[in-house]
């Protein structure tokens, strides 16, 4: 068996003409008004007229590819290459196994869900199996380099004031309609397993004061860690089709 893995990433506008076409598409074709792809191209062009996402990617690609030995190839979910090209070429390749990774760390129907869809959409019912990484927000080397990261910021902090302290905070925003179809614990767990790692490999001198809450409290800095999810980490797409594309 001949394996490859699908990196898919969102994906953003090589261009300043590509801003429309790039916006329409994630509005699933629907038009966009003139002020909005204007409002658009100005955040572009406060950042340098471009996002570095697609460097980022390919680095993300390559490093992947010499690590795991098999043939990488990078998919987009709105803008070139598309995941129908990156599966395209996998097969054309001869895997017979695909694996796909979203570089999103946190599952949600929204984003991991609709990634699915459209490598099985890719497919199209060849003779090929097809296996997601759903999430990796837990992974062992993923929360290691966050955690390097927070103990830099500590350090940072303690040098201006020894009595600051550092709280690894996860955000994601949902809208509410859909919030009820995601997995909230793949969020609040991912702080929990941050400050535990941070604070094992890396005491720092606290302020006995204990440190004063944000403002609406966070859910899950201050609970003890979840179960192991429910699903697991690696999940078997639909299973293959008999027809051809």
């Amino acid at each position: 068996m001949s394996e490859a893995v699908i990196l898919m990433a969102y994906g953003s506008p090589a261009t300043a003409d590509d801003i429309r076409p790039y916006f329409e598409d994630i509005r699933g074709g629907r038009p966009v008004s003139d002020e909005a792809v204007a409002e658009l191209a100005e955040r572009y062009r406060r950042i340098g007229g471009r996002s570095p996402l697609d460097e980022h990617t390919e680095a993300q690609r390559a490093a992947l590819e010499r690590e795991l030995g098999i043939p990488v190839f990078a998919g987009m979910k709105h803008w070139q290459p598309r995941i129908a090209d990156a599966v395209e070429r996998a097969l054309d390749g001869g895997a017979t196994r695909l694996i796909g990774v979203v570089l999103a760390p946190h599952f949600s129907r929204m984003s991991v869900g609709e990634y699915r869809e459209r490598l099985e959409a890719a497919l199209g019912g060849r003779e090929a199996e097809l296996l997601l990484v759903e999430s990796w927000h837990d992974d062992p080397a993923f929360v290691d380099v966050i955690a390097s990261r927070v103990r830099g910021r500590r350090v940072s902090a303690s040098r201006v004031n020894s009595a600051w302290t550092c709280r690894p905070i996860s955000r994601i925003s949902v809208p509410s309609a859909v919030r009820i179809e995601t997995r909230p614990s793949n969020v609040m767990s991912k702080p929990v397993i941050v400050r535990g790692r941070v604070d094992t490999a890396s005491p720092q001198r606290r302020s006995r004061r204990p440190a004063r809450p944000p403002r609406g409290r966070t859910p899950g800095l201050d609970r003890e860690a979840p179960r192991p999810l429910d699903f697991p980490h690696i999940a078997p797409a639909a299973p293959p089709r008999s027809s051809a594309r």
